[in-house]
């Protein structure tokens, strides 16, 4: 049986606590010591942290939760500037994680996924060349 963890909140008492042993400063509920700096003995102590926005507890290394990660990803997907795809370079769906090189696939995919186009947020991916290798620059050491 899986045991869970137990949710530490980044500024609960749990997290970390200031204590005199041989060392003076803050210790995370970790055992590690900080010396003065409380704020990375919380944050080593938590396993979590409360959303900018709703307060909710979140994985500690993230800002916002998933409910409100959302919304706020679809407003930045909106906001950027919209052309018409060429079909000549791949697009890449930010919901699906998944790279689409023509029109046929996307049909494809989305036929057999049961997915309209409209709500996959299709982005025009960027081509990444091969950089040019310079034997005598690359093997210098060898």
């Amino acid at each position: 049986m899986e045991s869970k963890e137990p949710i530490i909140m980044f500024d609960s008492p749990e997290a970390a606590e200031f204590k005199t042993v041989a060392l003076t400063g803050w210790w995370s509920s970790k055992g590690v010591f900080y010396k003065d700096d409380e704020r990375m003995a919380r944050y080593g102590g938590s396993t979590h942290k409360a959303c900018e926005q709703c307060g909710k507890p979140t994985v500690k290394h993230r800002l916002v939760c998933e409910e409100c990660l959302i919304p706020k990803e679809i407003e930045k997907y909106f906001a950027m500037p919209m052309k018409p795809w060429d079909q000549e370079v791949p697009v890449y769906s930010r919901v699906h994680d998944v790279y689409l090189n023509y029109i046929c696939e996307l049909r494809d995919y989305c036929n057999e996924t049961d997915t309209n186009p409209n709500l996959m947020q299709l982005v025009i991916a960027e081509p990444e060349f091969a950089k040019e290798i310079y034997p005598n620059e690359h093997y210098v050491d060898d």
